[in-house]
């Protein structure tokens, strides 16, 4: 399958203009002047063009891979493969849940929400924002999560999503014959090999394994869309990070 290449180069509201030097030809880049904006009213401004260009590149028949700052990213991600009458399996691979509300979360941040608000937990806006539809909880896989708030994990425990605890506990029965949504958040990766990211969290699988896991992935199992949420470029002077990355990311679009 040709894969379309999407970047968006923010971390909601922040610029990642490293992100725009990233060398994928013929990648679109979607950009937005967001200076000034609340965290909020910069996801509800970026986020229709990334649904927009999600479900243009599906009925072109190409496979989305959308490059992102932050895990937002995916609310817009998700609207636009049901504006292009896909509907996916999701498998989440992250250090976190992202599965917080404003009740539950201890810092307020968005980034640490938007799992629970596909599965139609918390805050709505940004749903309605892309006229999204709630992904049901049974095609919802959590990998990993290792890092939840406690109000966090009793929503998790209580979703009825599936929660792997480590790649090794994915059940490949739960993917089927059905069209998979990989979402790829890199600070899943130990943090022995992957320190540029601003929400640490100890343990986790090295990149090895996780590419032994990737290759497995794509050998066996229908990837109609791919989504990844990006390393903090300041933290990483040396490129390290961005490297292992993009590594890994080539070998789950194989």
């Amino acid at each position: 399958m040709t894969d379309q290449i999407i970047i968006t180069p923010h971390f909601i509201n922040t610029s990642y203009a490293a992100l725009k030097n990233l060398n994928y030809p013929g990648a679109r880049f979607l950009e937005h002047d967001l200076d000034g904006l609340s965290d909020i009213d910069a996801l509800l401004k970026s986020h229709p063009a990334l649904k927009a260009e999600i479900a243009s590149v599906v009925e072109q028949g190409l496979r989305p891979v959308s490059i992102a700052g932050d895990c937002c990213a995916t609310l817009p991600v998700l609207a636009g493969l049901q504006e292009a009458d896909m509907q996916p399996v999701l498998l989440w691979l992250d250090a976190h849940g992202d599965f917080n509300t404003w009740d539950t979360t201890p810092s307020n941040f968005l980034g640490g929400m938007p799992l629970a608000m596909l599965a139609g937990i918390g805050d709505q806006q940004f749903c309605e924002n892309v006229n999204l539809q709630n992904l049901p909880v049974a095609d919802i896989i959590l990998c990993d999560g290792r890092d939840l708030d406690p109000g966090e994990q009793i929503l998790v425990d209580q979703s009825g999503i599936h929660h792997a605890k480590s790649i090794a506990e994915v059940d490949f029965e739960l993917f089927k014959s059905r069209p998979v949504w990989v979402h790829f958040d890199t600070d899943i990766i130990n943090l022995s090999e992957m320190s540029a990211v601003a929400y640490p969290a100890k343990g986790g699988p090295s990149a090895a394994e996780l590419r032994r896991f990737f290759e497995r992935l794509a050998a066996e199992v229908h990837i109609a869309a791919i989504s990844m949420t990006t390393w903090d470029p300041a933290l990483d002077p040396n490129g390290d990070a961005q490297r292992t990355c993009l590594a890994l990311l080539e070998v789950l679009r194989a």
